[in-house]
């Protein structure tokens, strides 16, 4: 298990559910948290809320003039957890570019701005946790903005992850399932899913694991066989 005694962690994305969720237990832990996200009175009411040392940096990800700003204003940090999960379904006929743009930019962009600020404060140490999606497995209907977005999240998590092998750098990867689908996980529920997989030392984690499974195994199935059960298992919960 981690040890999170004397932890300060840069949560990025707190001003969401998810985020929220995971910053409260961070905090319980022991972690002492700086809280980003767009949404300054979410931040402020989150930090008032949380039982440990918390501050906050408003930031938009997507602005990578403002993130090389404020690696001073961040301090020394120990960890980085980018929670932001942008998700719009977008269809081939109904194509949305600035929507598909958006998640792209927000959810695989924004790792590398964020990157861009906390590996030179780590200097080969630190713990990097980043989120992909069951979406991103061989592509889903009406996915295509988002899927594209987190299948690059993994490919990136697993190259930094290959470089830092035998390095005190740590990176890990939670793969959560399709947002307002019936692989969608309860931000609480992923959270505490996703704080257990931080204190191990294993790489990878699937949430929901059964549903992982499944999704997986349907992909590597041949298409016409498969295709239906992936559109009903990822198409919106409430159709």
């Amino acid at each position: 298990m981690r040890d999170w005694a004397g932890m300060r962690y840069w949560l990025v994305g707190a001003d969401t559910p998810l985020g929220a969720a995971l910053a409260e237990k961070l905090s319980r832990a022991g972690v002492s948290l700086v809280l980003s996200g767009c949404d300054q009175d979410k931040l402020e009411d989150l930090i008032v809320s949380l039982p440990g040392r918390a501050s906050y940096i408003p930031i938009d990800v997507r602005d990578e003039g403002r993130l090389a700003e404020i690696a001073i204003e961040l301090g020394a940090v120990n960890g980085l957890v980018y929670a932001i999960d942008d998700h719009q379904a977008v269809s081939a006929e109904a194509w949305n570019a600035t929507g598909a743009a958006r998640m792209i930019s927000s959810n695989l962009t924004g790792i590398a701005n964020a990157l861009g600020v906390a590996l030179p404060i780590f200097e080969g140490r630190g713990h990097i946790v980043l989120l992909d999606s069951l979406a991103g497995i061989g592509g889903s209907p009406r996915q295509a903005g988002y899927a594209a977005s987190k299948a690059g999240v993994r490919l990136m998590a697993e190259s930094l992850r290959a470089e830092a092998r035998g390095s005190a750098l740590a990176v890990q990867l939670v793969t959560l399932g399709v947002p307002g689908s019936r692989l969608a996980v309860a931000p609480a529920a992923a959270a505490a899913e996703i704080f257990e997989h931080m204190g191990t030392p294993r790489f990878r984690r699937t949430v929901p694991a059964m549903a992982g499974a499944v999704v997986r195994l349907l992909h590597v199935l041949p298409g016409w066989l498969t295709r239906p059960a992936i559109a009903w298992l990822t198409k919106p919960a409430q159709d």
